[in-house]
Parts: C-alpha cells; sequence; structure tokens
C-alpha cells in the first residue's frame, strides 16, 4: 500500500472516530490556520464550494452600487455569484461599486488595481478555477501588497490546482471585519464575534475536505509545521 493511502486511511480512521464531521472540526480549524500561514493573511474562511465562497464574497460586502466591473475573462462562477447576490456586470467604470479580478496574471491584476483606484473602491481576485503551484508567491505578494491588496481573494481548491480539498473553496482577507461577516454568513459555527447578517449560506466545509485539502499540503510540502 503507498504511503500516500496509508496517510488517508489514519486521517478517515481518526475522522471517523470523532464522529466530528462538518460544523468547523478540528481539520477545518487546523486546514485555515495552515493556509493563513502559506498565504500570510490573518483570515483565511472555508467553504463548501466556489460558488457559495463567492456569493459570501460579494454579500459580505454590502455595495451601494450595485455594478460589477470584471477584468479578465468572466467564467460560470463569476456570473451564478452575480446573480445570487442581486449584482450587474457593467462596462462603464463610473457605475461600478466593485472590480472584480479573474485571474491572477499580471496584466490582469494590474488593470483591477488601476481601474479600483480610479474608481475610488474595492477590488477582489476570483481565483475559483484554482491556482498553480507557480503562481502561489504572486497570490501571496498581492495579499501582503501595502499600497493596493485586494479586500479578498476567492480561490477554488479541487483538481487541477495547487490544493485540492475535494471542490471547496477559501476565502482569504486581511479585513478583520470582513472575515467576521463570512464567518458569520456562513454558519454559526466558527465564529469569533457576532455580527448582523441578512442572509447565511450554510457554506460549511466538511471535515472530509479538510482531510483531503491537509494531505495535499503535505504532499507538497506547503505549509508543513
Amino acid at each position: 500500500m503507498s504511503t500516500y493511502l496509508t496517510e488517508v486511511e489514519d486521517i478517515f480512521r481518526d475522522l471517523f472516530e470523532r464522529e466530528w464531521y462538518t460544523n468547523h472540526g478540528p481539520l477545518a480549524q487546523s486546514f485555515e490556520q495552515k493556509l493563513q500561514n502559506i498565504f500570510e493573511v490573518e483570515n483565511v474562511v472555508c467553504v463548501v464550494n466556489a460558488d457559495i465562497a463567492l456569493i459570501m464574497a460579494m454579500e459580505a460586502l454590502n455595495l451601494e452600487k450595485r455594478y460589477v466591473l470584471i477584468v479578465g475573462s468572466e467564467n460560470l462562477v463569476i456570473k451564478r455569484a452575480l446573480h445570487w447576490a442581486r449584482l450587474q456586470e457593467e462596462k462603464n467604470l463610473n457605475q461600478c461599486g466593485l472590480i472584480v479580478c479573474c485571474g491572477i496574471d499580471n496584466s490582469e491584476v494590474h488593470g483591477a488595481k488601476l481601474a479600483a483606484s480610479r474608481q475610488n473602491c474595492g477590488w477582489i481576485m476570483d481565483c475559483t478555477k484554482g491556482i498553480s503551484r507557480d503562481q502561489l508567491d504572486s497570490l501571496v505578494s498581492y495579499m501582503v501588497d501595502d499600497d493596493q491588496p485586494p479586500l479578498m481573494t476567492v480561490m477554488g481548491l479541487h483538481s487541477g490546482g495547487v490544493i485540492d480539498a475535494h471542490g471547496s473553496a477559501c476565502i482569504l482577507t486581511r479585513n478583520d471585519d470582513l472575515a467576521e461577516t463570512l464567518r458569520n454568513i456562513r454558519s454559526s459555527y466558527g465564529v469569533r464575534s457576532v455580527v448582523s447578517v441578512t442572509k447565511t449560506a450554510n457554506g460549511r466545509m466538511s471535515e472530509a475536505q479538510a482531510a483531503l485539502g491537509l494531505l495535499a499540503l503535505n504532499r507538497l510540502k506547503i505549509g508543513v509545521l
């Protein structure tokens, strides 16, 4: 039996013995902490899938202007998120309350930051397709940029990306208030303080997803303590 299969058996045996399968269990907490260390951010909020993550991110901003400018190539996830968050794509920059950067290339990020600066609004990164190992350092540099960091980065954690956590996703942010709003939208589990929200998402990551995410970090030697 391969070492990886042994690791899978061990971590799932412990999971079944605890009988703690969701509701921000110990594996989900450990996974979030390791991602915080990797991306050098104060807050990581893990959820069940990328659609819910992007919807939650947009809901948490509570935008007054309901129009969004998309930089880069839009995808089905962003289209669904805009619909469920009652937002609309708009090409006229002056009408927009948010800039969404779909991608992580330097040209896309530069365009998003420039648009956000001109409109004096925030921007977020849509990495719901996941990121490659080569892109990991670039994402870290964007998140710790003291000049104009994204309000949030939404990253898919599925096959094809550097971190595969069985189709789940995470939201990275340096903003404590946004993070607490996200935690309260996600569920009552894992919140640090109660924040009034108009909607909840029931978007909790399962312990099984967190287990596979932790194994992925171990295999890649990323964030291993």
